[in-house]
């Protein structure tokens, strides 16, 4: 592909993603699905001014609405691909103007008088008085949260949620220096996690499909941050652990490694269909623990599994908020109404999972989101309901859990992308009285 085919695809996927309700990497995916024409270096470059268009997407939308009436967020709302795609080539590489009508079949069409004009006033407008939301990129709805989140630190923190993630693996099967060596060998720059002691960092993104340790089921993705729930959940060999909202089964697959495969991992959610994901990747890795259970509504299949749980982990439906480095388009589809309705699912969750901890047992609670909603509010409000559990610092599990750094203080761990290098999460471990 010619640099203006790849500036003219990237447009039609912004306005793919614009029109739509998939996540925008569903949504390239089934792009390039039906163009094999592209080859791997025209993919990366095209997603690559898609993300960075993605993340920019407020402050883009500000540099356009100077000079007009109109208020930044209906600017945001409409903006076209194209639009967003000229003001990011006018801010960032100003010669890549001159793709637009530079000729061929796939580029991207002339520039009229009007978008020379906006392209010249957005290249010289400056973000020195544009709201915090606007800068940093972020609903303003949830300004009030995100201060009380990081205060002193939004700016900080707020870039590092805005800048490009990393790619983690888990070593699943073997030692991970080893592991790490053969990456290395085949070209990736590998680098051992700080925290977790099962991960492995890659620089850059890349096609698994061609790496032996993965097709071999030696390593998974996960990110560290997901990585250290699994490890704070202090699953030991011969346990029964239930992860209540297992998904695809990524954490799953992890407490059955920390567990050498012995005891029952049971692998429950109420989506069949993502469940499933989890079969191939356990036979890969040639684990037998892990028992996945779909639940319907009300989930009568855990009325046996009453006081029966050495562990209980729920990875709770959340807004994804601490995913916006990966996902930097989810969260401008976020709602006030869609976090209402996350919260309501947590605590209905949590209340299902409580009985089911035995006598001394524990309960860990996770969402990958930084939302003081979804993290100290729901477990403040599952304290108040259920007085026989109390909360287990991450200070005193860290080092039980073979972690590196300083643990979180705190009753709760709040990981952040500045701070840890993972997603976004937050963690609350509650033990059972006996």
């Amino acid at each position: 592909m010619r640099p203006a085919a790849r500036l003219q695809a990237a447009i039609e996927l912004l306005d793919s993603i614009r029109g739509g309700t998939l996540p925008a990497d569903r949504v390239i995916e089934r792009y390039f699905r039906d163009r094999r024409y592209a080859g791997s270096k025209d993919r990366r470059a095209v997603i690559a001014r898609v993300f960075a268009i993605l993340r920019d997407r407020a402050p883009l939308a500000w540099r356009m609405a100077q000079g007009s009436d109109q208020p930044v967020d209906a600017v945001m709302e409409r903006a076209t691909g194209r639009e967003l795609a000229l003001i990011h080539a006018a801010v960032t590489v100003p010669a890549d103007l001159a793709l637009f009508g530079e000729g061929g079949a796939h580029a991207p069409d002339a520039l009229g008088e009007d978008e020379k004009v906006l392209a010249q006033r957005a290249g010289d407008a400056a973000l020195d008085t544009a709201p915090d939301w606007v800068r940093l990129g972020y609903p303003a709805w949830l300004d009030a949260s995100l201060r009380r989140r990081f205060g002193a630190q939004l700016d900080t923190e707020m870039v590092a949620l805005n800048a490009r993630a990393p790619l983690d693996l888990r070593a699943q099967l073997g030692d991970r220096d080893l592991l790490m060596h053969e990456l290395k060998e085949q070209g990736l720059a590998a680098t051992a996690t700080p925290i977790s002691p099962w991960g492995i960092r890659l620089a850059e993104s890349h096609p698994l499909g061609t790496v032996d340790a993965y097709r071999r089921g030696a390593v998974e993705v996960q990110d560290e941050g997901s990585q250290l729930v699994a490890a704070l959940t202090l699953a030991r060999p011969g346990e029964t652990v239930i992860d209540l909202c297992a998904g695809a089964g990524g954490k799953a697959l992890a407490l059955a490694s920390v567990m050498d495969d012995r005891g029952i991992i049971l692998a429950c959610d109420t989506d069949a269909r993502r469940l499933a994901e989890l079969e191939p990747r356990q036979r890969r890795a040639d684990l037998r623990s892990i028992r996945p259970l779909v639940l319907r509504d009300g989930a009568p299949e855990l009325d046996s599994w009453t006081a029966r749980a050495d562990a209980v982990l729920v990875d709770a439906p959340c807004t994804g908020m601490g995913t916006w480095r990966r996902a930097p388009d989810a969260r401008w589809r976020l709602s006030p109404e869609m976090l209402a309705k996350s919260c309501a699912l947590q605590a209905e969750t949590l209340h299902r999972a409580a009985p089911l901890v035995r006598p001394g047992g524990r309960l860990v609670y996770a969402v990958c989101s930084l939302l003081p909603e979804e993290g100290e509010a729901q477990a403040e409000a599952f304290l108040a309901a259920h007085p026989d559990f109390t909360p287990s610092p991450p200070a005193d599990r860290w080092a039980a859990a073979g972690l590196g750094g300083t643990p979180p203080d705190g009753l709760w761990a709040v990981l952040t992308p500045a701070r840890h290098g993972t997603d976004g999460f937050f963690i609350a471990v509650f033990t059972r009285s006996r």
